[in-house]
């Protein structure tokens, strides 16, 4: 039996998505493993496009009646998802063996390098959460919004544990946008 595109591509976000995993910065959702669970989905649904991928490619007698350009495009589309999902399988392997190095740029770069850094510190969001006296759920709710609803005392502390050099300048930058959100607070 033929697996058809758009289930493969709705598992992984349905599986995602109900335990609100998404990561938003600056407005796009990307896409990272942030956790063993969300490894062994990745894993699975590459094996699923791999296996649509193959049966595509070896039942053509089958779609004969399918345009040549309608073949090439679910070819391309499996292709290219197969591609996004291997490097993220290996981007967590990298991160998980230390070997990715994690340079800050910008403060969208800290969000994201955060989780980065926690994964290649060898902490698990129930690690970190425990080191923070927190549940894991919340460190879940951080990493899924970008640390938006986050203090800046609590986002130190996580810098702090992960053991993340970050610059000044970024540091004084989220001290000030702290401090313009604790005014609008106040004033509201």
């Amino acid at each position: 039996t033929p697996i058809y595109l758009f289930r493969i591509f709705s598992d992984r976000q349905r599986l995602w998505q109900k335990e609100r995993y998404y990561c938003y910065f600056t407005g796009d959702i990307k896409l990272m493993i942030k956790n063993e669970r969300q490894f062994r989905i990745t894993k699975t649904q590459r094996d699923k496009f791999a296996q649509a991928l193959n049966e595509l490619l070896t039942s053509n007698n089958q779609l004969s009646t399918i345009h040549p350009l309608l073949l090439k495009a679910q070819q391309d589309a499996l292709n290219s998802q197969l591609i996004e999902l291997n490097n993220q399988i290996k981007e967590y392997k990298d991160l998980r063996a230390g070997t990715t190095k994690l340079e800050i740029k910008s403060l969208e770069d800290l969000l994201e390098l955060l989780i980065k850094a926690r994964i290649a510190a060898g902490l698990t969001q129930k690690d970190l959460a425990k080191k923070l006296g927190l549940k894991e759920q919340q460190i879940q709710r951080y990493e899924a919004t970008a640390f938006a609803s986050i203090n800046l005392s609590k986002f130190v502390q996580i810098i702090q544990i992960i053991g993340l050099t970050v610059p000044q300048q970024l540091l004084f930058s989220l001290a000030k946008m702290d401090n313009q959100q604790n005014d609008t607070n106040v004033t509201a």
